[in-house]
């Protein structure tokens, strides 16, 4: 899915380190107009931890490639 589909901004992160999961990842969740879609780390763990709609994927470069990041 891609906000033209929910009408939401479809975040990828790049990492799932302390910003990700106690600073950014909240708010992203809590926002009413924002999903987060992928998220890669070097831990899949932490990754899947952050909930991402989309997936948790192995490599920062597959974040930056999918199309259903914004």
């Amino acid at each position: 899915m891609t906000s033209a589909d929910t009408g939401r901004v479809c975040w990828g992160f790049l990492g799932a380190g302390f910003v990700a999961a106690r600073a950014v990842g909240p708010a992203v969740h809590a926002g009413r107009h924002a999903q987060l879609q992928a998220v890669a780390a070097r831990d899949g763990e932490r990754a899947e931890s952050l909930a991402p709609k989309g997936q948790a994927l192995g490599s920062y470069q597959a974040v930056l490639e999918d199309d259903s990041v914004d």
